[in-house]
């Protein structure tokens, strides 16, 4: 099993201050990996930085 954990801390370049402070972790299913069709492990890194990527995103203010 993989796992990949980590904190996204998003500052506020101008006050300095902390306005996302988040945890996120995700594993892998290695028996469903193995057995289901077109399915992988190997993408995990690549997802989680998609999600990252987009928490990043909807995180900013709308203008």
């Amino acid at each position: 099993m993989q796992v990949v954990s980590l904190v996204i801390k998003l500052v506020d370049a101008a006050t300095k201050k902390v306005v996302r402070n988040e945890k996120m972790s995700s594993w892998n299913n290695a028996w469903a990996a193995s057995w289901s069709f077109g399915s992988s492990d190997h993408s995990l890194l690549e997802d989680m930085g998609k999600i990252m990527a987009k928490y990043v995103v909807d995180s900013m203010p709308k203008k």
